[in-house]
C-alpha cells in the first residue's frame, strides 16, 4: 500500500513532469537550435553523464 508521502511524492513528479512537457511544446520552437548530430548526441548524453557524475562524488564522499 501506497501512504501518503508516497502519493504526494507521485502526484509532485508527474506535475512536475506536465510542467516541463509543457515548457518544452511552448518554448522549444523559439530556441533556434540547429538540427546536427553533434547536438543530438550531446543532448542525448548529457542527462546520464550528468547523474553519474552526482552519483560518483557522492560515493566517493561517503567512502
Amino acid at each position: 500500500m501506497m501512504n501518503s508521502n508516497q502519493a504526494l511524492f507521485v502526484v509532485k513528479v508527474i506535475l512536475a513532469s506536465g510542467a516541463i512537457s509543457l515548457a518544452i511544446v511552448t518554448g522549444g520552437p523559439a530556441l533556434n537550435i540547429p538540427a546536427t548530430s553533434a547536438i543530438a548526441l550531446t543532448l542525448v548524453l548529457l542527462p546520464p553523464l550528468l547523474i553519474a557524475g552526482i552519483l560518483g562524488l557522492r560515493a566517493w564522499q561517503q567512502h
